[in-house]
């Protein structure tokens, strides 16, 4: 993906099992994942149970860009990390 200074914005759901997103390695993130029942591990950070809730945002390269996620799962996982570099 390349994001050549940009910022966009990515939205995703998914009723049930797992949303997984791998993110460029030089890019900004924000990122807003829920999960209505399960867990949601953002850059190795994870939140678990019922409505857990993970807000991260990391900077990236100058001039990469930036990736905004809003990801959410009824049941099950959302996990976001970063490809290696």
């Amino acid at each position: 993906l390349e994001l050549s200074g940009r910022a966009v914005t990515v939205v995703a759901s998914v009723g049930a099992g797992q949303l997984r997103v791998v993110a460029p390695p030089d890019v900004g993130l924000r990122v807003d994942a829920r999960a209505t029942l399960g867990a949601v591990d953002v850059l190795d950070r994870t939140w678990e149970g019922i409505g857990p809730k993970g807000r991260v945002v990391e900077a990236g390269r100058e001039g990469a860009g930036r990736l905004v996620l809003r990801l959410r799962v009824g049941v099950g996982q959302v996990e976001v990390r970063r490809a290696p570099a």
